[in-house]
């Protein structure tokens, strides 16, 4: 087969190479075949004209049919097989041809012929039964139901509802998707089995029955990871088609929903309570709401959908799942502990997200606010008209409805509502001063920053250090580099920074400060042009030659600018490799201006000396 491909490279015409293919289609179909022999064929495939596409795409198709035949042969053999794992080999080669025959189609619609009913449930049959725990399968069905169930493909004799049934029902399903996260990194099945069920949701509903609703909640974490966006986009389909009925009302979520859902059906509907805002706050972790507060998605939106994960994104909860639940549990006739709602950092989630880019989650934040303010009016407890007063600041602070509020303006509530629960400590008094000042919040100026800044009271240090977290927590996006440019921000840390009433743990404070500013590539541009900032980096180098914590510090701030102006990807290496990278792609880049690389340039050889 070798020699015949290599005379058909060099003499062949398209319809010679095709006809050869349909000669040896049904041996590669057979599990004996030399995984070299499907190497040769997908490559004479690649080697065909790009003219001839739907011809190329049918005959694509028909080598698709074949391989699922091998890997059903190939499958049925564990029976009769003691050691079924030198088979894996075999089997993972055969998926990733498949992959790479897919990778060769050009049309989704003519890929499969009606030959293949019967092959094509054999396929998922077997597959299913013998590999449910390969996660390179649970990836390659889900590509191929995309194909064999497309709208122009012929009916299939296993039907999607069909499908989906086979799929929950398996006997390794639960255990599948109920792996919890070991603490590095969620299981790789349970975030294909996941996806294998969003597509096939989205393709039919028909399958999709209310009994499965508490074992999706049940696997579910409420976090920002690409598997429970995945899961809270298959919820809302249940929702939207009626099977998420107000008896499931308010969600809860994890292992203790679980637990929850099977009470429900033992006891009964007259024996089992509604859960409620108890229930709900049970179930947050402070620290996780704390990071989903500093770390909110303000580029969102409401409706549930599969964006990109960010970083550690385990660790922080989605406002698509929680605004709503706020929202559902904080209707009038609820029972709300408002201090608890406050403590749990809940209110300074829903404070975050005014500062959202979308306008339903803004409104969404504004509508949970309203709820929780009629339950405050009525609540006892020792802080409750501070926090009232907070909140009529913040309402006569904006003049237009569904006003966008500043990221900092936002932390700086959602901070500041916990300082009022804590008058013990010292930045107590000067929040309060700060919001007596004036009957509404000005959200164009960033609050208390000069005075806290060059304070001159004897804690100054705590002063100036709260100032600046909340200026680097604040930060992210353009809007928010403008507020922070109208206010001399960026100048009065530069010039700070050398100063000698500046600390270490103050210039750590804005290095993390210019490093968040380099992030964005408006910002890093005006630093470069407006704030003379490569070259207060070289003043920098010269100065503190020898110290390799603050030269550090300088070469991951360069390598994030310059990653930020290229608007490349940011590896992750020693010093030196970075210094050299940069050295490399200043000389070749066409991107930023001669001059601007030049001065890069100079910064990198400046570092290079001092660090000998």
């Amino acid at each position: 087969m070798e020699l015949v491909a290599r005379l058909l490279r060099l003499n062949a015409n398209a319809s010679q190479t095709r006809n050869f293919l349909d000669l040896v289609m049904e041996i590669l179909s057979s599990p004996e075949t030399p995984l070299r022999r499907w190497q040769v064929a997908l490559d004479l495939l690649k080697d065909l004209p790009d003219q001839d596409k739907e011809e190329n795409d049918i005959l694509c198709g028909r080598f698709l049919v074949a391989s699922w035949k091998g890997l059903t042969a190939l499958w049925k053999k564990k029976k009769d097989v003691a050691g079924t794992l030198c088979l894996r080999e075999n089997e993972n080669c055969l998926l990733e041809n498949m992959q790479k025959l897919l990778e060769n189609i050009s049309s989704k619609e003519i890929v499969v012929g009606k030959d293949s009913k019967s092959a094509w449930a054999k396929f998922v049959k077997t597959g299913l039964r013998y590999n449910m725990e390969n996660s390179l399968f649970l990836r390659m069905l889900r590509r191929l139901t995309e194909i064999v169930y497309a709208a122009n493909a012929p009916d299939q004799s296993l039907t999607l509802p069909t499908l989906y049934q086979m799929i929950w029902s398996h006997s390794h399903f639960l255990s599948i998707i109920m792996a919890r996260p070991d603490g590095k990194a969620e299981a790789a099945e349970k975030g294909d089995l996941v996806e294998l069920l969003f597509q096939l949701v989205t393709m039919d509903t028909t399958g999709c029955t209310n009994q499965h609703i508490p074992v999706l909640l049940g696997v579910y974490d409420a976090t920002l990871s690409k598997t429970d966006q995945t899961l809270l986009c298959i919820l809302h389909v249940y929702e939207e088609k009626g099977f998420a009925t107000a008896e499931f009302m308010p969600w809860l979520w994890g292992v203790s929903s679980v637990e929850h859902y099977q009470m429900r059906k033992n006891f009964g509907p007259s024996l089992w309570q509604q859960p409620g805002m108890e229930d709900v706050l049970k179930l947050v972790e402070k620290d996780k709401m704390h990071q989903s507060v500093l770390n909110f998605p303000v580029s969102r939106s409401l409706k549930p959908q599969v964006c990109e994960a960010p970083q550690a994104a385990g660790e922080m909860y989605d406002p698509c799942f929680f605004l709503p639940l706020f929202a559902s549990v904080l209707t009038p006739e609820c029972v709300v502990d408002c201090r608890r709602f406050v403590e749990s950092h809940c209110l300074g989630f829903v404070l975050a997200g005014l500062a959202s880019n979308d306008a339903d989650m803004r409104a969404a934040s504004c509508h949970v606010l309203s709820l929780f303010y009629q339950h405050l009016e009525g609540a006892r407890f020792a802080e409750k008209r501070q926090l009232l007063y907070l909140l009529q600041c913040l309402q006569n602070g904006i003049h237009r409805p569904n006003l966008q509020v500043p990221n900092i303006v936002t932390l700086f509530l959602a901070r500041t509502i916990q300082l009022l629960l804590q008058p013990d400590e010292h930045m107590y008094p000067l929040v309060c001063r700060y919001l007596l000042v004036r009957p509404d919040l000005d959200l164009k100026a960033i609050p208390e920053f000069h005075i806290m800044f060059f304070s001159t009271s004897m804690e100054y240090k705590t002063e100036r250090s709260w100032i600046l977290t909340l200026l680097v927590d604040g930060l992210r996006d353009k809007q928010d580099f403008q507020l922070y440019q109208n206010k001399s921000v960026f100048s009065i840390a530069l010039t700070f920074y050398e100063s000698p009433i500046s600390d270490e743990h103050s210039k750590a404070l804005v290095m993390s400060l210019l490093q968040k500013a380099c992030c964005i590539k408006e910002a890093a541009e005006s630093l470069c042009q407006k704030h003379g900032l490569l070259s207060w980096l070289h003043a920098l180098v010269i100065r503190r030659k020898g110290e390799a914590g603050i030269l550090s510090q300088i070469i991951q701030l360069l390598h994030c600018l310059w990653s930020t102006l290229l608007g490349t990807a940011r590896s992750i290496s020693s010093d030196r490799d970075v210094l050299s990278e940069i050295q490399t792609t200043a000389q070749t880049q066409t991107t930023v201006t001669p001059q601007l690389a030049q001065e890069v340039l100079l910064v990198c050889s400046s570092i290079f000396e001092s660090l000998g």
